[in-house]
């Protein structure tokens, strides 16, 4: 719809008052919100411009003293924009040109008949309209700017292709780090500021934006000075009169503080034991299932060494060849042996992950009784060979879990047999007792040979060790299947713990 005031006001300037006079009238029939002010020279029109305010100018281009086109020059340096139409008889290519290049906003020549009334008249209405929704989006773009200035969210908008930035608030500086001009060079330079796992996401949303589908994703910033900011950007596409994408506008917010909050939440309610380890071995954080988990109150575990929770075996294990591979590879899955407050043995499906900072992200899943549950019920087929030996002899599953542990064992090794059910070989081998083999290793040796025998250092509940021949024996069922394994201990040195 064509934006115009109730009253057109226009400043007409003709050195013949009669036409002027004339084109007054003829302005006013064809359209009554038309009010004419008629001026008989350049410095007339001045003087009256400077006085009043007017829609549109209209100005004859001969005239003795100043021309129509050096009122025009004049008047551009101070309005730029406002409509002003050359309405000449004396009119040429020369002319036009020279008031194109001036600024000006038409060109029109006098004919004659009251027809060019009607053109003029429309020519007027058309300029002002235009005018006044440029001005509209102009004080619309003004007044976005001073909001987007004022907005903590980054406000922007890009070509269809994103090879131009249109529009940036300084809102970009503070999350992303870096100034605006490096996108002014290179507009697609905040990719590189993205976390590398997240930048695939970044690129697939911006090609699905420039092939016409609004989107809205989360991923990390990498702020040179603060780190990881997490953020959350809404973007859609602005189309052309020919349907194509001609602009990509949205808004990007920082939601690191919302996003430490709700995980905050998250792992606070969570139902799972979830603790931070720092690089110290100390906890600075527990969650409320972590800390009843082991029935301690979480003041008592924050600030103290995870070993803690841990027998010496089982601390040993963790610290030699647990962690090592923490740090090597970023995560550990397995289940470890914990000491309660009240020294009770808990096994725990145990997994330990690391941060960019350092810490260890630790969550444990209580699985004693599940472990212990299937533990007992597995192991018999070892029961004759149990009666015939009077050495140390325990039963493993298939992974390596204790699964029977007979009298002499708990002799020798310190562990009850309600201690040791469902507990990983490992936590009963003395640091780098297998020659550098990890148990596990031990075992896939057993699975390929059949049996191992060898000279290993074992490692009691109370943290002393002896050495004795071991021999590991894998055992099938009559389909082939790997059923467990039986270790007999033959101690070399006296292996009974003194009453």
């Amino acid at each position: 719809m064509i934006s115009l005031p109730p009253k057109i006001h226009v400043l007409h300037v003709d050195d013949e008052p009669d036409l002027a006079e004339l084109t007054s009238i003829f302005l006013h029939r064809e359209d009554d919100r038309f009010v004419v002010e008629l001026a008989t020279s350049v410095s007339e029109a001045q003087a009256m411009f400077s006085a009043g305010e007017f829609h549109c100018i209209v100005s004859d281009y001969d005239m003795p003293g100043q021309s129509g086109l050096e009122f025009l020059t004049t008047l551009r340096e101070t309005h730029p924009r406002l409509p002003f139409i050359l309405y000449t008889g004396k009119g040429s290519e020369d002319v036009a040109s020279d008031a194109i290049s001036a600024g000006v906003t038409d060109y029109l020549q006098k004919e004659t008949g009251s027809g060019q009334y009607a053109i003029l008249a429309n020519r007027i209405k058309n300029a002002v309209a235009s005018y006044n929704a440029q001005e509209s989006i102009r004080e619309t773009e003004q007044r976005f700017a001073e909001l987007a200035e004022n907005s903590e969210n980054i406000l922007y908008s890009f070509t269809g292709d994103w090879s131009e930035l249109l529009f940036i608030n300084s809102a970009f500086e503070d999350i992303w780090g870096i100034p605006i001009e490096a996108l002014d060079e290179s507009p697609t330079v905040f990719l590189e500021h993205i976390h590398e796992n997240d930048r695939n996401i970044a690129r697939e949303s911006m090609e699905k934006l420039s092939n016409g589908t609004p989107d809205e994703i989360e991923y990390r910033v990498m702020h040179p000075e603060q780190g990881i900011r997490w953020v959350r950007g809404q973007s859609k596409p602005i189309f052309g009169d020919d349907g194509s994408v001609i602009r990509i506008v949205g808004y990007v917010q920082d939601i690191t503080e919302y996003k430490k909050d709700h995980g905050l939440r998250v792992i606070e309610t969570a139902t799972e034991g979830i603790s931070l380890v720092e690089p110290d071995g100390t906890f600075s954080y527990v969650n409320p299932a972590f800390a009843r988990l082991f029935g301690y109150d979480r003041s008592e575990l924050v600030g103290q060494s995870w070993k803690i929770l841990y027998h010496n075996g089982e601390a040993e294990r963790l610290e030699h060849r647990i962690l090592p591979e923490v740090a090597e590879t970023g995560y550990w899955n397995g289940e470890t042996v914990r000491l309660t407050k009240h020294g009770d043995r808990r096994i725990t499906d145990h997994r330990l992950a690391t941060t960019e900072s350092g810490s260890i992200v630790c969550t444990a899943y209580d699985i004693t009784s599940e472990r212990r549950a299937a533990s007992k019920q597995h192991g018999e087929f070892y029961h004759l060979w149990e009666e015939e030996t009077a050495s140390t002899f325990y039963t493993l599953d298939h992974e390596g879990y204790v699964t029977r542990w007979n009298d002499r064992a708990a002799d020798t090794l310190g562990y009850s047999v309600e201690d040791s059910l469902g507990t990983y070989l490992g936590v009963f081998l003395a640091p780098d007792t297998t020659g550098g083999q990890r148990p596990e290793e031990l075992i896939d040796s057993v699975r390929t040979d059949g049996e191992v025998t060898a000279d290993l250092e074992w490692m009691r509940e109370d943290g002393s060790t002896f050495t004795a021949t071991t021999t590991v024996v894998a055992s099938y069922t009559s389909a082939g299947t790997l059923r467990g394994f039986g270790v007999v201990l033959a101690p070399v040195d006296a292996p009974v713990i003194p009453a």
